[in-house]
């Protein structure tokens, strides 16, 4: 029984922990850096000041200490509620932004890795899904051909990086083998974007860049979920704790608890023997004090907040 409500409020624990974990990294990217902390200490201090500052008016004009304080208290709480209000639809609309742009990564990342084919594979799955129609595979220039609307399309998938353009060459080499099939219709669809005028030149090929792309994986369910993004977020937050925790586990590891503390007992005793025992005392004592914080990370953090909270 005691096990069960234990673990109960451990993973009542990890998951407070991994709602603030999200949040942070949230507001670190709204507020250039500031984690969640910070950013409601900072809200609540002005409010607070702005309330003090009322109640000290409203006493000097009316002489009621009680009076001024119901009033300032009202404040306080009106407006924490508005400032909560707005800043929480101005937070869910940067959290709208982050989100896609951690999305449209996400697909970069995914896309790069892909072979030439793997891209072919990939627009395929996301045409079938969102013309609802079967594209087979094809030859040559042409990767994928289909029917829409009772109209034949065929299709060129271009897998670049992101800084390169399809280009009119690109284009003329898809008519050419377009017109040797007898198809009118063609589908152009990339990784990255055209050239500019590509699209009022050929009237009759659909040209699908990276953005339009993206738009297509939202309609078809291939963009990233919030589970996914989520679970990214908490990722960036594990490889910066391990950075973090590398460079603290390289000073405060239990390892080096003996050497710090003889180092603190040897300059206790050499401040006993020179003329600088002063100095020698106060190097032991911070020798020592590394010692302790050493033992303090290896006991607390791996025995205690290592198993709950992490």
């Amino acid at each position: 029984m005691n096990d069960d409500l234990l673990d109960k409020i451990s993973s009542y624990i990890k998951k407070l922990n991994r709602d603030k974990k999200i949040k942070n990294y949230y507001l670190k990217k709204m507020k250039g850096g500031k984690g969640y902390n910070a950013v409601v200490l900072d809200s609540v201090l002005i409010e607070f000041i702005f309330s003090i500052v009322l109640l000290i008016y409203l006493f000097i004009q009316t002489n009621n200490i009680v009076f001024s304080i119901i009033i300032s208290i009202s404040m306080f709480i009106f407006i924490l509620y508005i400032s909560y209000f707005f800043k929480m639809q101005k937070f869910t609309k940067k959290i709208f932004d982050i989100n896609n742009d951690l999305s449209k990564k996400k697909i970069m990342k995914e896309i790069n890795t892909f072979t030439n084919y793997e891209f072919v594979l990939y627009v395929k799955k996301a045409l079938e899904k969102y013309y609802n129609v079967s594209f087979i595979e094809y030859e040559n220039d042409i990767d994928l051909i289909g029917q829409i609307h009772d109209k034949i399309y065929a299709v060129k998938c271009i897998r670049i990086a992101q800084d390169e353009r399809v280009t009119t060459r690109d284009i003329k080499s898809l008519r050419y083998h377009m017109s040797m099939m007898g198809v009118e219709e063609g589908i152009c669809i990339t990784s990255s974007y055209f050239v500019e005028g590509l699209k009022e030149e050929y009237k009759n090929i659909k040209f699908i860049d990276f953005k339009k792309l993206l738009s297509i994986l939202k309609e078809v369910d291939m963009y990233p979920s919030k589970d996914e993004i989520e679970e990214i977020i908490i990722s960036k937050y594990e490889e910066d704790k391990n950075k973090f925790m590398n460079v603290k586990t390289h000073i405060f590891s239990s390892e080096k608890v003996f050497r710090y503390l003889f180092l603190s007992m040897t300059l206790y005793i050499l401040s006993k023997t020179t003329s600088f025992g002063l100095y020698y005392r106060i190097m032991a004592i911070f020798s020592l004090a590394f010692g302790l914080i050493s033992i303090f990370y290896g006991v607390i953090y791996e025995m205690i907040i290592k198993k709950y909270i992490y």
